[in-house]
């Protein structure tokens, strides 16, 4: 085992060295400890700063700005379409009565259909009004013929009343026959307006067919 020593010089020196070494190491701890301190002091400080210091516009313009696309607008359909359910209501409604009560036998339209004034809609079983039409107007022919048969023989007995006050002023007929003749004549006279009333009877009962 050998043991070597070393000279007083050498070995102060090397005591100043280590002593050197670790001052500098101290030192550089305390400057990073330093640094550490002073740059959360400065964030501690900056917020109230900022809202001190700093306008709101200024603070704004430093957002980033959106995008933006700018596009020319045009004029167009879009095809879209839709299925919905409901009820079709007309604004304006109108109920039809027929003037006859009978049984339909057609539906000449359609629920919803578009349709014109005069246009047929329906059509009843109408036989047996036919049948009472036809009836209706042989009943006014005939009332027709009546009148004219009582109007006619109105006349005649008008022509013999005349002839008849003829003679009888000339004193060839006697009071009793002109008297007659007369009665006869008011007689034919109110046949021609029964004649007449039925005619007009027998008309409104066409009409009411």
């Amino acid at each position: 085992m050998k043991f070597t020593f070393l000279p007083l010089t050498n070995t102060r020196k090397l005591t100043y060295d280590m002593r050197t070494t670790y001052e500098k190491r101290s030192n550089k701890v305390k400057s990073r400890n330093l640094l550490v301190l002073l740059y959360f002091s400065f964030l501690a400080v900056t917020p109230f700063a900022c809202s001190k210091d700093t306008d709101p516009a200024e603070v704004k313009s430093n957002k980033p700005i959106p995008a933006i696309e700018a596009v020319q607008a045009r004029q167009g359909s879009l095809p879209l379409t839709q299925r919905l359910s409901g009820v079709v209501r007309a604004k304006n409604q109108v109920a039809i009565y027929p003037e006859i009560s009978a049984v339909i036998t057609d539906a000449l339209v359609t629920n919803g259909e578009s349709v014109v004034k005069g246009q047929e809609l329906i059509r009843l079983r109408d036989k047996e009004f036919r049948e009472r039409l036809k009836q209706a107007t042989a009943s006014y022919q005939i009332a027709i013929a009546q009148r004219k048969q009582a109007e006619a023989q109105l006349k005649e007995i008008e022509s013999e009343l005349h002839r008849m006050q003829t003679l009888a002023e000339k004193q060839l007929a006697s009071a009793a026959e002109l008297e007659t003749m007369q009665t006869r004549a008011v007689g034919a006279s109110a046949s021609v307006e029964l004649a007449i009333a039925r005619v007009e009877q027998a008309q409104a009962n066409v009409e009411e067919q």
